[in-house]
C-alpha cells in the first residue's frame, strides 16, 4: 500500500505528537497480507526502530475469506466427500484473529527476549510501548541476513550445522521448557547476524503473532 494510505492509518494508531517523535521511511522494509513494516528512527535518540503497521479492518474479512476457502474446497472436491474440517477452520480463525492482537504480540516479544536474555545463540527485538498499540507494533530494527542469503550459504558447513542445531535447540526449550511454540516458524521470521571472527552467529528471532501457550 503506498504511503499516503499507510500515513493516514499511523495517524489514526498514534497523536500527531507522537508520530512527530518518528522519522519513518516511506518505502516499506517487509508486507504481508495484514500490515506492512517500516523502518523508523527516534528522532531525539537516533535509535532504529521497525514500525509494523496492520491495514484497516482486515480483521472484519477473517469470516468471509474463510467462508470463501470452504466454498472453494467443497466445489473443486479436492477433499473427501463428508470430510469435517470445521476444527482446522476454527483453529485457522483464532490463529489470524490472534496475529492481529498487536498488544499480545508485544508481550509475547518480551517474553521470549527474557527467556533467551542469557543464551548468546538468540537475539529478540526490543519492544518500544510508546510507538505500540492494538494496530502498530514498535520493535527494535536488527539487522540481519535470510537463511537463504549468498554469504549465509557460503559459510563453513561447521558454522552452518551451529545454526541448524541452535533452530532445532530453541524448538526444544519451547516444546519441553517453556510449553510455548512459535506456530509459524518459516525463514522469513528469522535473520542471521554473521560474526566477523566466525565464532558466534546468532539467529534474529522475529514476529511472534502465532506463538501459542501449551496446555
Amino acid at each position: 500500500i503506498d504511503w499516503t494510505t499507510i500515513e493516514s492509518y499511523l495517524k489514526g494508531y498514534l497523536s500527531e505528537d507522537i508520530l512527530r517523535e518518528l522519522s519513518i521511511e516511506p518505502e516499506p522494509i517487509g508486507t504481508a497480507s495484514l500490515g506492512q513494516v517500516h523502518k523508523a528512527v527516534i528522532k531525539s535518540t537516533g535509535e532504529i526502530i521497525a514500525l509494523k503497521i496492520q491495514y484497516p479492518h482486515v480483521d472484519l474479512a477473517i469470516d468471509s475469506d474463510l467462508s470463501a476457502l470452504k466454498t472453494l474446497l467443497k466445489v473443486s472436491r479436492l477433499l473427501p466427500a463428508g470430510l469435517d474440517l470445521s476444527s482446522v477452520f476454527e483453529e485457522i480463525k483464532i490463529m489470524l484473529t490472534q496475529e492481529l492482537d498487536y498488544i499480545q504480540e508485544a508481550e509475547t516479544t518480551r517474553q521470549y527476549k527474557a527467556l533467551l536474555q542469557d543464551d548468546p545463540r538468540y537475539i529478540v527485538p526490543k519492544v518500544y510501548p510508546r510507538y505500540s498499540g492494538q494496530k502498530i507494533l514498535a520493535t527494535e530494527y536488527l539487522e540481519g541476513f535470510k537463511a537463504d542469503h549468498p554469504l549465509i550459504q557460503t559459510l563453513s558447513q561447521n558454522r552452518r550445522n551451529q545454526l541448524a542445531t541452535s533452530f532445532i535447540d530453541l524448538y526444544f526449550k519451547e516444546l519441553f521448557d517453556w510449553n510455548l511454540i512459535q506456530t509459524d516458524p518459516h525463514l522469513g521470521n528469522y535473520k542471521v547476524q554473521i560474526d566477523p571472527n566466525g565464532k558466534s552467529d546468532r539467529l534474529v528471532l522475529l514476529d511472534f503473532g502465532a506463538t501459542r501457550k501449551l496446555n
